[in-house]
Order: C-alpha cells, then structure tokens, then sequence
C-alpha cells in the first residue's frame, strides 16, 4: 500500500466517495508548483485552526491531501503530493462564471473517528488520474462524469452528478524561489 498507515479495507470508504455538500463563497484561489509538488491549491481564507486532513490514495499511485475546515466542510487546500498516472491531454478551460466558489465537503468521512492516529485525519482510496495541457494540470477522483464546475479565480472543482468530487484542475503558476543569503 502506499500509505504505510492505511486503514484496513473495513475501515476505508472505497471509490468515488469525497460526497460534497454544496459550495461556500471564497474570496480568492491560487495554484502553484515547485521542484517537489505538481500542484498546490488554496482557497483563501484560510482557516486559522486546525484543519481536518483526507489523505487520499490513487489505486494506480499517486498520493493527495485534501485539507477542509472543520466547522464549514468548506475545502480549503489541495495538494499533490505524489502525481497520478497521466492519461489525456485536456483543451485548456475557461472560467464560466466571476462568482469565487469552493465546494463543501461532506465532515461524515471523520466520524466516527476511522483511525487510531488522529480523529482529524481520513484516508480514502480512489482512482486517481492526471491531466494537463500546458500550464493547465487536472487531477480526476473517478471515471464518473463531470456535470458542473465551480470556479475560483484560475482554480476549477469539477462535481459529478451524484455531488462527488469528479476533478479539481488549476492553472498552475511557479512557486516564489526561496533566495538564501550568506
């Protein structure tokens, strides 16, 4: 398994399962990239707290952290941390709308609690899948279809029919180097 600390099959959800509840405004979304991570989305505001992490693993590989505030369900941040397997290249979308969304996630995956580590911590096991055309990079939860997008700036949450996270793509942008002085 990937994760070391996996939960047993009896403890994990299964497929196609992120269940969101609706969407919550955000003022803004940016995605940047560096040597070390393809893809790091946040939603801003943040959440000052502690926020509930979901950890999920792609059946053929890649690794992703979903961070959600805890009070809201509102997904704060995306990170992938290990790529997915590549499969198409994508034209590259255009927002559909000026309204800055992000989606809620359904809080029922931390509950009760699935592991012996931390209660603000979920695992799941999906079918992870990349995509990228240019600067534009897109990760797929499922092979479901897409039927709606909300939109965050550069940053797009694709929502299957049955209100499961299908997608969240972004147009990436290089993270700011870091310069060391001596």
């Amino acid at each position: 398994m990937p994760i070391q600390y996996l939960l047993s099959s009896a403890n994990t959800r299964g497929f196609g399962v992120i269940k969101l509840l609706g969407t919550a405004f955000c003022d803004a979304a940016t995605a940047v990239y560096d040597h070390s991570i393809l893809m790091d989305v946040s939603w801003e505001p943040g959440f000052a707290g502690m926020p509930l992490y979901l950890c999920v693993s792609g059946s053929e590989g890649g690794e992703l952290e979903l961070k959600v505030d805890p009070r809201t369900g509102a997904l704060l941040r995306f990170i992938v941390i290990i790529s997915p397997p590549e499969t198409v290249e994508l034209a590259v979308p255009r927002a559909a709308t000026s309204l800055s969304q992000t989606v809620t996630v359904d809080r029922s995956l931390w509950e009760p609690v699935r592991n012996d580590y931390d209660p603000s911590v979920a695992y799941l096991e999906e079918p992870l899948s990349l995509n990228r055309s240019g600067d534009w990079v897109e990760v797929a939860f499922s092979n479901n279809p897409t039927a709606h997008h909300v939109w965050a700036d550069q940053v797009r949450v694709g929502i299957t029919p049955d209100h499961t996270l299908a997608t969240i793509g972004a147009t990436c942008a290089p993270a700011p180097e870091v310069v060391f002085l001596t």
